[in-house]
């Protein structure tokens, strides 16, 4: 919102027409929040963006690295409105005061798709199709990540699910923080996130200070990868073979937050067998331990794949894939 550190709102609407045009057209059409945030400001300025072409929306998220819902996405282009996505991604997320979220995840987007934009893979509307993932062997070979946001998506536990069936955005969640801390939190921040030090409450029974999906549209709307891609594997979550399950949306779009966590969502009610759980019981101790769980209350007590959310704090990690196999590939692993 760089306009406004010079114009302030209620002297900008008192600018003559021309000079809010250019204003407006000085804009870059990356800037998401301020676009729509000058579009909602008021009718005055709202009307600046009459004549403009709903193209001009669908590339401001493009840039911003927001894509569509997959129910969204295999409607006709003509019924797809991106300037009301745009609106209210910005509306009910865009100053967001989870340190994941609103602004600090749109800048995050941003350096995502300027890195991606310089590998040459991609061109707009149009996501990279990369079959293997190899490490780079060099500088010229971009490296493909995943989503920071993967690293505070909860699901509510199997002890509040039992046999209902939840949507994916009243299920995933974002992991709270406290708000004495948000002091500290904001100090661990730098160019490159968070340090490995973050005052988490991963409490899955404080329900009143999970931050659903469905409250956050830019996180759930966000590209999963560094990279846009068209398709995605998945070979591990904590521990457990998924067999490099491959996914390809048919609607060809971008493979979003919530295509991944769609995904997952499904695998959630997977039963361990004893050799799954004594895995992750020891390759989890230190996350055992700090719930006070041993080896014999985790054999006795944890039963799906969804109690192990419950322990752990997950990341989307890139798998490297083999000849046979098909990328990219990621495996979801405890940090």
């Amino acid at each position: 919102m760089g306009v406004w550190k010079t114009v302030k709102p209620f002297k900008y609407l008192q600018l003559p027409a021309e000079v809010r045009l250019m204003i407006k057209e000085n804009i870059p059409d990356w800037d998401l929040r301020t676009h729509a945030a000058l579009y909602l400001a008021s009718p005055v300025t709202a009307s600046l963006y009459d004549n403009t072409p709903d193209e001009f929306w669908k590339l401001v998220c493009w840039n911003s690295g927001i894509g569509l819902f997959p129910w969204e996405a295999n409607k006709p282009d003509e019924e797809i409105c991106w300037r009301d996505i745009a609106l209210d991604c910005i509306r009910r997320d865009g100053f967001c005061k989870h340190p994941i979220c609103g602004g600090r995840l749109l800048s995050y987007n941003r350096e995502q798709m300027v890195h991606a934009e310089s590998t040459g893979l991609i061109r707009p509307y149009e996501p990279a199709c990369i079959r293997v993932n190899d490490e780079p062997d060099s500088d010229a070979k971009p490296k493909l990540t995943a989503h920071n946001i993967f690293e505070w998506i909860g699901f509510r536990p199997s002890t509040e699910v039992k046999d209902r069936e939840f949507r994916l955005e009243y299920d995933a969640h974002l992991l709270p923080t406290a708000a004495s801390q948000t002091e500290r939190l904001l100090s661990h921040w730098d160019e490159s996130g968070y340090d490995d030090e973050l005052p988490l409450i991963n409490d899955p029974m404080d329900v009143d200070a999970r931050e659903y999906l469905a409250r956050h549209p830019l996180a759930a709307r966000s590209f999963a990868t560094s990279i846009p891609v068209e398709s995605i594997s998945f070979c591990y979550v904590n521990d457990y073979d998924l067999k490099d399950q491959h996914w390809e949306p048919d609607h060809g779009e971008t493979v979003t937050v919530t295509d991944v966590l769609g995904i997952l969502q499904r695998e959630l009610r997977h039963e361990l067998d004893r050799d799954e759980l004594e895995t992750f019981a020891r390759n989890h101790r230190q996350c055992l331990y700090e719930h006070g769980w041993g080896a014999y209350l985790t054999l006795r007590r944890m039963r799906t794949l969804r109690d192990t959310f419950s322990f752990c704090r997950l990341s989307l990690l890139p798998h490297i894939c083999n000849e046979e196999e098909v990328g990219p590939a990621f495996d979801f692993k405890h940090i």
